[in-house]
């Protein structure tokens, strides 16, 4: 997991969104931070607790939590 790269592109895309956007539409930082890990800590949870023979970490939240939020 590259905590600071996931974290730095999703702070780095609100602050542009922000930047263009009158107050009442600005997204929260700390909100889109957690986003940006989200999938990697439930992964690792996963990993660790259920699927230790797996493979590799990144497991479901990967795919199916992403698409789930970007359908919603």
């Amino acid at each position: 997991m590259l905590l600071l790269g996931h974290v730095g592109y999703s702070i780095g895309g609100t602050w542009a969104w922000n930047s263009h956007k009158p107050a009442d539409q600005n997204l929260d930082y700390r909100l889109a931070g957690l986003a940006a890990i989200g999938p990697d800590i439930v992964d690792r949870i996963v990993f660790i607790f259920l699927l230790s023979n797996a493979t590799q970490g990144r497991l479901l939240a990967h795919t199916l939590l992403s698409g789930l939020i970007a359908t919603i």
